[in-house]
């Protein structure tokens, strides 16, 4: 079970790099390139859920590996992560955590 929340976040990093570029392959004729964040969500999700410090060690982790595979420069993923997991964290502490059930009714009724 310690190990679970690293493989998700370890599968999701790699579906993001595979699998996506299968399904929508980029066209020619737009200059417009998908690229899902899922990793980002899941940096996200884990700081709402499991607190700031999560968020800010899962965010450095992630973001260190989106450098190394997808960018030139190390350090810029790396922090912008991490500094989204410590805000999204401390924003969600601060607020009702009642929100939260509001926010997934919502969601739900949304896509129907």
């Amino acid at each position: 079970m310690r190990y679970l929340l690293p493989a998700f976040v370890a599968f999701f990093f790699i579906i993001e790099g595979t699998w996506f570029q299968v399904f929508f392959p980029p066209s020619t004729e737009q200059d417009l390139h998908w690229v899902p964040r899922f990793a980002f969500v899941t940096v996200i999700l884990i700081s709402i859920y499991r607190g700031s410090r999560s968020g800010i060690f899962y965010g450095m982790g992630l973001g260190l590996f989106q450098d190394v595979v997808y960018s030139t420069v190390i350090g810029i993923y790396t922090f912008s992560y991490a500094l989204v997991g410590y805000m999204a964290g401390l924003i969600f502490v601060q607020s009702n955590q009642d929100h939260l059930s509001y926010c997934s009714l919502l969601l739900w009724l949304w896509r129907r």
